[in-house]
């Protein structure tokens, strides 16, 4: 119990030392909410190669990297077009290698990282470019993100039931799904309620379908890692 207790309490720590430095880049400008998430980038290239070919740092991995970043920053200059053909262009190129230098198997599934991390960053930098609301979108997101985890974890602990896909992932719960898109329906309404002119309604909505969106993505990350 004492060890669960300093694991938590260590996890906490850094939960919050994450969020402040998230919030800060993020609100600071666009330039450093792209500096934040070309971190994510090689991250996600990496972590994507080691699922998928078994080794994250290889040629793909660089193409990823490149093609990624270069559109991240491309957005945040304001060439929203030309960020997407990059991507697509990198995505084309990782393809291209693994079928002529490498195995054809792993070609698509490589090619389609740099879609699944180039394309979100896309629009996550788009909607930062914002000058009215574009600190206000990011917010909102990163808000129901963190409450979708930390809510599907302790209803998934706490109530714990039928399984949601015990065969892709075991400790995922019906109750965490559930209680996870309700809790960010809940502050959904709330971050709703603190701006001025805001459809509390739509809001709701739409933060209980990024929850469920989320949670189902955690699962075919779950998949492909088996």
């Amino acid at each position: 119990m004492e060890r669960r207790r300093t694991e938590l309490l260590l996890r906490l720590r850094s939960a919050f030392i994450l969020i402040v430095i998230a919030l800060l880049a993020t609100y600071a400008s666009v330039y450093s909410f792209a500096a934040l998430i070309t971190l994510f980038l090689a991250a996600m290239a990496w972590e994507w190669g080691r699922l998928v070919r078994g080794g994250g740092l290889d040629i793909a991995f660089m193409l990823q990297t490149v093609a990624t970043v270069t559109a991240c920053w491309i957005t945040a200059f304001g060439h929203v077009y030309y960020a997407i053909l990059t991507v697509v262009a990198g995505a084309a190129a990782v393809f291209l290698y693994r079928v002529i230098l490498h195995v054809q198997s792993k070609a698509r599934w490589s090619a389609t990282g740099v879609l699944y991390s180039g394309l979100p960053v896309i629009a996550l930098i788009w909607l930062r470019t914002d000058a009215d609301y574009g600190w206000f979108a990011i917010l909102y997101l990163f808000a129901v993100v963190w409450t979708t985890d930390s809510a599907a974890y302790m209803f998934g602990r706490w109530i714990g039931g039928v399984k949601l896909a015990p065969r892709i992932s075991p400790g995922k719960t019906w109750a965490g799904l559930i209680g996870g898109a309700l809790s960010a329906g809940a502050i959904s309404a709330i971050f709703g309620m603190s701006l001025h002119g805001a459809s509390i309604g739509r809001l709701v909505l739409l933060g209980i379908t990024f929850a469920v969106v989320a949670q189902l993505g955690d699962l075919a990350e779950s998949a492909l890692k088996r």
